[in-house]
């Protein structure tokens, strides 16, 4: 080892300590090359090494303060610290003297050292977007479940090519850079600790540090409402009663419901006390639904199962595991395994390739789409498919 801090610099000495035990007792001798005294057991070695420790750990404590304090000292001065830029933004790296130039893709980093980001508007179709999920939020009065199906039904996607989803929404309300604000020091969480939200006075602001997608007074709506729904506490008998409603009501339980329904707390409050959605049928005393029958899919040809994966994947413009299961006129995940290897040869036959969407534009994307490609023509058709693995199977290789 070449000396004491290559354990690592540890908040805790006898972290170090516990590697080199753990070496001793598996009968490894260790040695330390640059360091000027023998770790022979002796007095002065351990408490040389005991030294070393802790000096390593001060060592990380002070670069970590300088590196917080060089951050915050870049953020007043409207310096992106970030990583990725977030929906209907993107990063842009300036000059020492503050001229604008390269905008940054998707997983790009800037590679002169004097230049800095900064965050600029994004396309014209997601700022509109954006202004469109704070005009329905505010002015319309829609939930942020509700904006995120509707998003959904019309095709758009959010950052990185994912659905929407009530968090995505929120994360849009929510963070100041959309009013052209950068804001630090709103959490605690220092050299590993437990991470928890520090006192206002502690925050750190820039204002104005770029333009705007959404107007001051528009953001404050949106936290004004934000903050009308305060934590709902009910009790367990309480919560009981208001699902046994919600299942007259609607014949159902979802998690979806529960977030859309007045006067009672969250869907993922309903999880914490609960579990799962099948506990809360069980304690309403209703049956948990069954999933509907796929007998008549299962005896489905290869072309056919393809030619409605296709369908689905057309309309909507994406696939993942749940539409999968959840579509009555597809087969399940594991039929589709079944027959084609692996449900993502099967998104492959269709044409579909997990990535995302500001990747696809990248170098490495359309490298990784190049050899999606290659590997979806020599799949070949499907019964060859079928009786590849069967006969790898048959031979004890992996297919």
């Amino acid at each position: 080892v070449y000396d004491v801090s290559r354990w690592g610099r540890f908040q805790n000495p006898d972290q170090s300590a516990h590697y080199e035990f753990l070496c001793a007792e598996a009968g490894v001798q260790v040695e330390y090359c640059a360091e000027m005294f023998l770790n022979d057991g002796s007095l002065s070695s351990t408490i040389l090494k005991g030294l070393k420790r802790a000096m390593a750990a001060e060592y990380s404590r002070e670069l970590s303060s300088k590196v917080a304090a060089g951050r915050l000292g870049l953020l007043k001065q409207g310096y992106w610290q970030g990583a990725v830029a977030g929906y209907g933004l993107r990063r842009q790296m300036v000059d020492p003297q503050g001229r604008p130039g390269l905008t940054l893709n998707y997983g790009e980093r800037k590679a002169l050292q004097d230049h800095h980001v900064i965050l600029v508007p994004g396309p014209a179709e997601e700022i509109a977007v954006v202004q469109r999920i704070y005009q329905l939020f505010t002015v319309v009065r829609m939930s942020r479940e509700g904006i995120s199906r509707l998003l959904n039904a019309e095709g758009i996607l959010a950052e990185a090519g994912r659905p929407w989803t009530f968090h995505t929404v929120n994360a849009v309300l929510q963070n100041p850079k959309y009013r052209g604000e950068l804001v630090a020091n709103q959490w605690t969480g220092f050299l590993g600790a437990k991470r928890t939200r520090a006192p206002a006075s502690y925050a750190v602001r820039k204002v104005g540090a770029f333009k705007a997608i959404v107007s001051r007074s528009m953001f404050e709506a949106a936290a004004r409402r934000i903050a009308e729904r305060t934590p709902i506490v009910m009790s367990r008998a309480a919560m009981i009663s208001a699902a046994r409603r919600i299942y007259a009501e609607h014949g159902k339980i979802t998690l979806r419901l529960l977030g859309d329904a007045p006067d009672v707390p969250m869907g993922t409050t309903w999880l914490k006390h609960f579990g799962s959605v099948a506990a809360i049928y069980e304690a309403i005393g209703e049956p948990l639904p069954r999933p509907p029958r796929r007998q008549q899919i299962v005896r489905l040809s290869n072309e056919e199962m393809l030619r409605r994966l296709a369908q689905r994947y057309e309309r909507i413009g994406y696939l993942t595991r749940g539409i999968v299961d959840a579509d009555p006129a597809l087969p399940s995940v594991s039929t589709y395994a079944h027959h084609f290897g692996s449900l993502a040869n099967a998104y492959l036959r269709v044409g579909f390739i997990q990535m995302p969407a500001n990747v696809r534009n990248s170098a490495v994307g359309r490298a990784r789409l190049l050899a999606a490609r290659i590997q979806a023509q020599s799949l070949g058709s499907p019964a060859r498919t079928r009786q590849r693995r069967a006969s790898g199977l048959a031979a004890g290789t992996p297919s």
